[in-house]
């Protein structure tokens, strides 16, 4: 047993692994697993659930992924075994019931101890060398009432939560925040001031396509009407997008007479759910066909492989709002794939509202044939890159 248990450690593991980069992804999804578990047993809630959460969307958009494969008999070809899958469900279900027991003292989940024992051979399970060790039929929970509790329906933190109604107080008016270009490298990688970002009065904070009474965002979401977060530092491992919103064309844009036009930027993975979102302040110059947002930088919270590997789009959508029925609509909006997330400039189509985060073929029609495009910059921000400058 003790030979056993070494042979299927997770340096070992990892030591036999063909490929440098099959190496380094469960490298890092062993890393990334052991800071829940450290997380978890120094009672850090926040820190747990939030981790738990990002590295069980992982697991579950890879088996979603490799569904397809054993479908059309190509099991092992080129996806995973039986076991690989199987596990890899198991291990997103018992970070689910960690979640609800540590959220939940009702809930008799897995215990830290249980999820240490899950680390110890995280490698050899994640790549189905091992069976599972843990035996999760044993935990007698409605899968309805497991997303309710730990959230994974809509994937928003559970701590650090406010409820926003319709009836948001009105900020006094005032144009776009000053961005500090001052030692900011990487070909115009501004760096928006950490100040709060007050808007119009007649702009209603993340809650303009919202039908419902009320909805949950996290307190990171908004301030004063909405604000832009500021960059979060790349390291060695971690490599973060930012975008620069230029312009969007529009052929109305000069006659429609636009109040207050702004741009909500949200990630969403394969599944629909809203991982980040922000918003900009308003535009205050349109000429031509044109909506100008002047190179404003967007800096995105999660790193980029998240958004690889849980094959995220960033969808923009353009707000603005309608005097004679008191509320922000969305006009048209646009979208970037996964493996568009580089460094350059492009030019997006536009399409009419709504926006679809799911990218169905038959929910996306082209605004207008006119060739008028959203355009924006895309910057790849590396540590190497942010040290040289």
């Amino acid at each position: 047993m003790e030979f056993l248990a070494q042979k299927h450690s997770n340096e070992n593991v990892l030591d036999g692994l063909e490929g440098e980069e099959a190496a380094d992804t469960y490298g890092r999804w062993m890393k990334q697993f052991q800071s829940c578990v450290q997380f978890d047993k120094w009672g850090q809630v926040v820190e747990a659930v939030e981790a738990y959460q990002a590295l069980e969307r992982t697991f579950t958009v890879r088996v979603e992924n490799d569904t397809g494969m054993s479908e059309v008999g190509l099991e092992g070809v080129g996806g995973m075994t039986r076991r690989q899958r199987d596990n890899c469900v198991k291990l997103a279900f018992a970070m689910k019931l960690r979640i609800a027991t540590m959220e939940d003292g009702r809930i008799d989940g897995p215990s830290n101890d249980e999820m240490d024992i899950i680390l110890e051979s995280f490698v050899a399970i994640v790549h189905g060398l091992v069976s599972f060790p843990l035996k999760l039929e044993q935990y007698d929970i409605q899968q309805s009432e497991l997303d309710k509790i730990a959230r994974f329906e809509s994937m928003t933190p559970l701590r650090g939560e406010i409820e926003i109604s319709h009836e948001v107080p009105t900020v006094p008016s005032i144009g776009p925040p000053h961005i500090d270009t001052a030692g900011s490298g990487g070909g115009g990688d501004a760096r928006v001031e950490k100040s709060p970002v007050k808007y119009s009065s007649s702009q209603t904070p993340l809650t303009a396509r919202l039908h419902s009474s009320s909805h949950v965002y996290s307190a990171t979401a908004i301030s004063n009407g909405g604000a832009l977060k500021p960059p979060l530092p790349p390291s060695h491992t971690l490599s973060y997008f930012s975008l620069s919103l230029n312009k969007v064309g529009l052929k109305d844009a000069s006659t429609y007479g636009y109040i207050d036009p702004y741009v909500i930027i949200t990630v969403a993975d394969a599944r629909s759910c809203i991982i980040d979102q922000q918003q900009t302040p308003v535009s205050r110059r349109i000429s031509g066909d044109y909506i100008h947002f002047d190179d404003i930088m967007v800096h995105l919270s999660i790193p980029i492989y998240q958004i690889t590997e849980g094959n995220c789009g960033i969808f923009l959508e353009l707000m603005h709002y309608k005097s004679e029925k008191k509320k922000c609509s969305c006009r048209c909006w646009s979208f970037l794939e996964c493996d568009e997330v580089e460094n350059g400039e492009m030019c997006l189509e536009i399409y009419k509202k709504p926006a679809d985060y799911a990218k169905r073929k038959n929910r996306i029609w082209l605004h207008s044939v006119k060739e008028l495009f959203f355009h924006v910059k895309g910057f790849v921000r590396k540590a190497d890159q942010e040290e040289e400058d």
